[in-house]
């Protein structure tokens, strides 16, 4: 079938200039594969519907204003009961934790460390998904006295279990005891986040004593709301019961939220990333655009050249329309193939950003389908319509007789199209300098927070989590025993200088804190705690970690099961709870008495966040079951990990170790998502950058050759090449100074967007607005530099020739 008359003759044209057809080409393939693989990534994580059965009625419930204004907190299971039996406005209630469990070695395979979830039985039909094999836990099977029952992620089925259909009914060894696998989930299924691999039933796990606990909050709920019952609905409603068992509560000192929060789930899956993402697409807009202006420039002048083509076609009766059309065809190829390219960019570009991405909530689930392919057609022909449709009403326009006369000279752009295109000048150097702002905002928001003094020396460091299943360690001799043992054996290895323990070390979570009381003051009002967070350290952990002791010792040997129970604290406890006094020998109630005897340095929870109180307890007085071994080397840490992985397989051949991390790559991971953002911010930044200085120099050089007979006049009359230089500078700079004006304008607005990305950083920051500008003015001064260079070099005789 033979192709339009149009699209033969856009094909002719672009084949007979390849150099203008290539470079309009890989500019909008650049900027159309930005925006398609950002795209793809912004439809799996904000767009595409969560994977459960009528997802716009699952919604996340949190107690609110615990301790703090936080609206979003877990809840205690007490309050999760007396939720589920006295709120009207959902379907189902479900409540689920988190738990590991250590499966042990079978057949050749060493031991590993599961991240599993501890759910109650209604959560699948919740969700309203079923497993793929097997079944889910009935209501019966939900409690204590219950059997020990597990199911299965399909990814944990098919990589240890070689996807063995009889691993139903069989059981499997979890921290040293015998669980029956009961069903297997569908593939992809791993609520509630990336990595769960098993859930097991919570009543049966939940110990008994926290079982109808009101103050210990550890929980998160899921609800589906009735059909008809909005989220302000179910909000209102459940803020209600907050509010009363909060007044109950108070008489009788147990700490529970001032109210409660429902939010959409699929809202909540994503609350922390969105702002990136949002950023992100934003960015790659305005690179579209500037793709979109440099193309619309080339398009102007290859019109300009092809006026007399365009007055014979009027001459031998083409309407305008018709030479509308036949613009409007030829820059829709364009960004037709532009497209093609910018979709085979945007599949490798999406790989990259999915394994390169860390932590964002199901940014696997990335890749180009229908939605994208559709959304590339629309960009492009978007793009199409956008880049042609200036320069063929421009050259629609034609005056014949004009025209005609001008014979084989060249055509002069008169001062509409002149000004027109000094303005898309503008425009690009007004988007890359928005652009530039907000990378350099991130830029230094990002070394101020990796400067951040978080309390302890990271250097050298290696750690390793350890678990101590309960049904093996269920004693505090035999915790204690068995962290001695290792610390001991972890010493001997050569090129260990030190070696300690803590429940959880700096940046690598939150764990737990606790609600205290100082001996000897007055209870506090009704309603008002006092709280700090609660680690389990040994006597060496400090030294590791280079923690400056402030006042007082650190642990000795002897603060040992049998002795006096005491704690140390950091110093933002002392200055909440003992401002202006000495804190040492002052005892505080958790669980009982506990005297101080040290002060320590503050370590940061997170990098951003001020240091919280903390206070210590000795570690070999035996409560904590789960901590993380800290060892300080003389050379690479890592080189380490296999001997000490050895001599913990050697003291409890079914232990897996955890997280084998070194504290930089725990420092590392706390900023993964910055990272990620400002890379790709500053990508586009610098190709928006590039492509301006590009398209600036282009117009200049384009308006340098239609004035060379005016240029050579003047040199005729006298003028120095450095007048001309200075003249042709200051025809480049103008649109640039007022692209700079625009784009400090546009700045102002868009970078409030991104207070909630920054640290420490205004987004009016003079250092940050002052270095773009000065860069701006540099680029855009080097682009006008060689067409200036190149206006002194014009001989007024050939000049005046032409």
């Amino acid at each position: 079938m033979a192709l339009p008359l149009q699209l033969r003759y856009a094909v002719r044209l672009l084949v007979k200039n390849p150099g203008f057809s290539l470079a309009a080409i890989l500019v909008l393939a650049l900027g159309i594969g930005a925006n398609t693989a950002i795209f793809t990534v912004v439809r799996a994580v904000l767009l595409a519907p969560l994977p459960y059965k009528d997802p716009d009625r699952l919604v996340r419930l949190f107690e609110s204003r615990v301790v703090a204004d936080n609206p979003y907190n877990v809840v205690s299971p007490e309050n999760y009961r007396d939720w589920l039996a006295q709120a009207t406005s959902y379907q189902q209630m479900a409540a689920m934790g988190g738990i590991g469990f250590a499966l042990s070695s079978a057949s050749g395979q060493l031991p590993e460390l599961l991240t599993a979830q501890m759910v109650s039985a209604n959560l699948f039909d919740t969700l309203g998904v079923r497993p793929a094999r097997g079944r889910v836990f009935t209501p019966e099977e939900d409690s204590l006295e219950a059997p020990r029952l597990t199911i299965l992620s399909d990814a944990l089925w098919r990589r240890r279990f070689a996807s063995d259909p009889n691993v139903i009914g069989a059981n499997i060894r979890l921290d040293g005891e015998n669980y029956s696998v009961i069903g297997i989930m569908p593939p992809g299924f791993d609520y509630p986040g990336p990595g769960i691999q098993l859930w097991v039933s919570m009543w049966r796990h939940e110990p008994k004593g926290s079982q109808h606990s009101r103050g210990n909050h550890h929980l998160s709920i899921v609800g589906r709301l009735k059909p008809g019952v909005t989220v302000s609905q179910a909000n209102t409603e459940l803020d209600g019961i907050a509010r009363r068992i909060h007044q109950a509560a108070l008489a009788k000192g147990e700490l529970t939220g001032k109210g409660a929060a429902v939010s959409p789930l699929a809202e909540r899956t994503v609350a922390r990333v969105k702002p990136m993402l949002v950023m992100l697409v934003g960015a790659v807009a305005c690179v579209l655009l500037i793709a979109c202006v440099n193309v619309t420039n080339l398009l102007l002048t290859r019109a300009l050249a092809r006026r007399r083509e365009v007055a014979i076609r009027a001459a031998i009766g083409a309407t305008r329309g018709q030479l509308l059309r036949q613009f409007l065809t030829e820059s829709l190829l364009l960004a037709g193939i532009g497209a093609a390219l910018g979709i085979w960019l945007a599949i490798w570009a999406t790989d990259a950003l999915v394994r390169r991405a860390g932590d964002i909530p199901r940014i696997e689930e990335a890749g180009i389908n229908s939605d994208v392919f559709w959304f590339t057609v629309s960009v492009a022909l978007l793009t199409g319509i956008v880049v042609g449709l200036a320069p063929a009403l421009a050259s629609s326009r034609v005056d014949l007789t004009s025209t005609m006369q001008e014979g084989g000279r060249a055509s002069t752009p008169g001062k509409r199209t002149g000004l027109f295109r000094d303005t898309l000048v503008a425009v690009e150097v007004a988007l890359s300098l928005m652009l530039l702002i907000g990378c350099g905002l991130l830029l230094k928001s990002f070394l101020k927070l990796r400067s951040v003094d978080a309390g302890y020396t990271a250097d050298r460091v290696l750690t390793m989590g350890i678990s101590l299943p309960s049904s093996r360690y269920s004693t505090n001799p035999q915790r204690v025993a068995f962290f001695e043992t290792m610390l001991e054996r972890t010493r001997s290895i050569p090129g260990v200088l030190a070696a300690g323990m803590v429940t959880i070390p700096p940046l690598a979570g939150h764990w737990s804190d606790e609600s205290i009381t100082i001996e000897g003051r007055p209870p506090l009002p009704p309603g008002q705690f006092q709280q700090a967070l609660n680690r389990t350290a040994d006597p060496d952990y400090f030294r590791v970690l280079g923690i400056p002791l402030k006042q007082g010792r650190f642990f000795t040997s002897a603060d040992r099961l049998d002795a006096p129970p005491v704690m140390i604290i950091s110093e933002a406890f002392a200055r909440a709870y003992f401002p202006g006094e000495d804190p040492l020998g002052k005892r505080v109630i958790l669980g009982g008495p506990r005297e101080i005897v040290g002060v320590v340095g503050d370590v940061r929870k997170q990098l951003q966040l001020d240091p919280e109180p903390t206070m210590y307890s000795p570690l070999f007085r035996g409560s904590a079951s789960n901590t993380t071994l800290v060892v300080r080397t003389a050379g690479d840490p890592a080189s380490l990990a296999i001997p000490i992985q050895k001599e913990l397989g050697r003291l409890d051949s079914d232990l897996p170790a955890i997280s084998v991390r070194t504290m930089d790559q725990i420092a590392e991971g706390g900023t993964g998502q910055r990272r990620f953002g400002l890379t790709l911010l500053t990508l586009f930044a610098g190709l928006a950058v590039v492509l301006a200085a590009i398209g600036l120099y282009g117009v200049l050089s384009y308006s340098i050759e239609q004035r060379t007979a005016e240029l050579g006049i003047r040199l005729a009359l006298g003028a120095s090449t450095g007048q001309i230089a200075r003249m042709v500078l200051w025809q480049g700079m103008k649109p640039a100074a007022l692209g700079i004006v625009a784009g400090l304008a546009g700045g102002a607005a868009a970078t409030q967007l991104l207070e909630t990305l920054l640290y420490g950083v205004k987004p009016a920051d003079p250092q940050v607005l002052a270095g773009v500008v000065a860069l701006i003015v540099l680029v855009s001064a080097a682009a006008c530099l060689v067409p200036a260079w190149r206006s002194t070099r014009i001989d007024p005789v050939v000049a005046l020739r032409s």
